[in-house]
């Protein structure tokens, strides 16, 4: 979904926050996961059998903090590898990030790695079901969430620097630019035109189809008058079969219906 400016808004339940939630992991730990991707990731370690934590430490980079999505340790419980998940169209941050850090945590000893794309796994470990599950369980649970605020926040008890500040407001000013909004607006149509693009658009499609079927599912119900089945929406209010067994149905049990027509015919006479 897009902003009236062009550029891309992360969406829940019509509130401006991702699919977020708790999530046990594949060794019964509970995790704290903030986006759908963090999900599809998280899902594919489950099958991978790899242990992992999330958003566990924090480093010091440059004179700038930074804490990496994923943890991965190996089977002495040993950290090997870090993991930061970008979005599905994400490339250019993913690759300014792996230019930012990969240099630091190489010298420390650990792999680092920046992953954008997730077909490929949700294909390879058929997470459709879990996927929308995750959706589901994120818009009912909460719902009444409009932001990852609080304690959900990576920095909830932290405290930025006045350069970390000034930065952060650098930043956030240079989105707010016609420039970078029509920047944004141009690279989210070029990548929507791609094959990736559009095998994306037609899963979250499918995706929505699916929860508005969960939400509001097709049953069977009787006429009113005719006693005849039909189907309709759960939520829907109707009662007839069609128009014309309502108008029967209104004709005998509606005091004045249709006496209007009565008239406009003897006027006409």
């Amino acid at each position: 979904m897009k902003n009236k400016n062009g550029g891309k808004v992360k969406k829940g339940n019509n509130k401006s926050r991702g699919y977020i939630g708790y999530h046990t992991t594949w060794t019964g730990s509970k995790v704290f996961l903030r986006s759908k991707v963090e999900f599809i990731y998280a899902r594919t370690l489950d099958h991978q059998k790899i242990e992992y934590k999330v958003e566990s430490m924090t480093y010091c980079i440059n004179g700038k903090n930074y804490k990496p999505d994923f943890f991965l340790y190996n089977q002495t419980g040993q950290l090997y590898k870090i993991v930061e998940t970008k979005g599905w169209d994400a490339k250019a941050i993913s690759v300014e990030y792996k230019e930012k850090f990969a240099e630091y945590f190489l010298k420390i000893g650990v792999e680092y790695e920046v992953v954008w794309k997730y077909q490929r796994l949700v294909n390879q470990y058929n997470l459709q079901a879990d996927i929308q599950e995750w959706v589901k369980r994120s818009i009912t649970d909460y719902e009444h969430v409009k932001s990852t605020a609080g304690e959900h926040n990576s920095m909830y008890g932290k405290k930025h620097t006045l350069e970390t500040k000034a930065l952060i407001a650098q930043k956030a000013r240079q989105r707010q630019t016609p420039e970078y909004r029509e920047m944004n607006s141009k690279k989210q149509k070029a990548y929507w035109s791609t094959e990736e693009g559009k095998q994306r658009r037609e899963l979250v499609r499918l995706q929505k189809l699916e929860l508005a079927k969960q939400k509001n599912p097709i049953v069977v119900r009787e006429c009113k008058q005719c006693q005849n089945s039909f189907t309709c929406k759960q939520k829907s209010t109707r009662e007839f079969c069609n128009g014309q067994c309502s108008r029967k149905w209104n004709f005998t049990n509606t005091p004045g219906y249709g006496q209007h027509k009565k008239k406009i015919n003897k006027t006409k006479n």
